[in-house]
């Protein structure tokens, strides 16, 4: 004989809430307040589960920790959004720009790319970096402009290749 389901629920009810209570007080520090109105959402769901639920006291004890679990969650502060969302349009030109300087990196003779990189990456001056390599201080300005050239060439290449 098959129990009508506002029996069963009501069974169900008396015998597992006070497992139920304990699971969200004593397991969870859910406070005494809102671990009523908790396991009150937990039998709702039970209700418009029920025909389907095999083990009453499995559902309900895995029902209540998973309420549980999500009223922390709800509870969690939250970092709140940035004031300038970022525009994919620009991230998408940041990373082309990217692509494209890591490429003119690999084009460069070895010379080139550390002179490059110790001027506008480490912020040396034109006479360090000619100091750097054993060269006169005024020497230094033209070793960067002949590496920009040659970097300009390298980004030349690389786009005739994409057109």
């Amino acid at each position: 004989m098959t129990i009508p389901p506002r029996d069963r629920a009501a069974a169900a009810y008396d015998a597992h809430y006070e497992a139920m209570r304990f699971i969200a007080a004593q397991k969870f520090g859910v406070p005494l307040a809102d671990v009523r109105p908790l396991i009150h959402d937990v039998f709702l769901a039970y209700l418009r589960h029920a025909a389907v639920i095999g083990d009453d006291r499995g559902w309900l004890v895995t029902a209540t920790k998973n309420a549980c679990m999500n009223y922390w969650r709800d509870k969690k502060q939250s970092e709140p959004l940035p004031d300038v969302l970022v525009d994919p349009g620009t991230l998408a030109g940041d990373v082309d720009t990217r692509l494209d300087l890591a490429r003119v990196f690999r084009r460069l003779p070895k010379h080139c790319r550390g002179v490059l990189w110790r001027r506008y990456v480490d912020g040396a001056d034109p006479s360090e970096i000619a100091l750097e390599l054993s060269k006169k201080r005024t020497y230094g300005r033209q070793i960067i402009h002949r590496c920009l050239r040659a970097a300009r060439e390298a980004l030349a290449s690389i786009r005739r290749g994409r057109a």
